[in-house]
């Protein structure tokens, strides 16, 4: 009888430890949040302006858009939204694959995070960018 009790007791403290490894659910504030964008190539000596969107998360809508000049598609990683926020995103175009993954972080009304993007084309070498995302939550979305 004891034996049953501890190995009850070990499989109860196991499965405890391994839910508390889950990712925990994802609740950042939502509304209108300010995402300021700093990015590099990777390699390249070259220095990069940094710019801002403003952009309305929601559950159905919780990663920020960081494309500027195209047309990207954002995937939450498993389809999950946990904290971290963990995302693909996908760029691609007839010309180039262009795919990345991103993570962010939400404390209150801040976040802060960043996306890794490879580019592979049929003409230019892979290039390698790196986009450091910081995030502040300004209100209500505008209607």
């Amino acid at each position: 009888m004891k034996r049953i009790l501890t190995a009850l007791l070990l499989t109860a403290s196991t499965a405890a430890c391994a839910a508390s490894a889950e990712p925990t659910p994802l609740a950042p504030r939502e509304g209108l949040w300010r995402f300021t964008i700093d990015y590099q190539l990777v390699g390249t000596p070259q220095e990069f302006t940094d710019y801002q969107i403003e952009q309305c998360l929601s559950p159905s809508d919780p990663v920020p858009h960081i494309e500027r000049h195209a047309e990207c598609r954002h995937t939450p990683h498993q389809g999950l939204l946990t904290e971290p926020l963990l995302w693909f995103v996908d760029c691609s175009s007839d010309e180039e694959l262009v795919h990345g993954q991103g993570r962010l972080h939400f404390s209150g009304e801040q976040a802060h995070g960043n996306v890794y993007i490879q580019v592979l084309g049929s003409i230019n070498p892979p290039q390698a960018m790196i986009f450091e995302l910081e995030g502040q939550y300004l209100g209500e979305c505008p209607e």
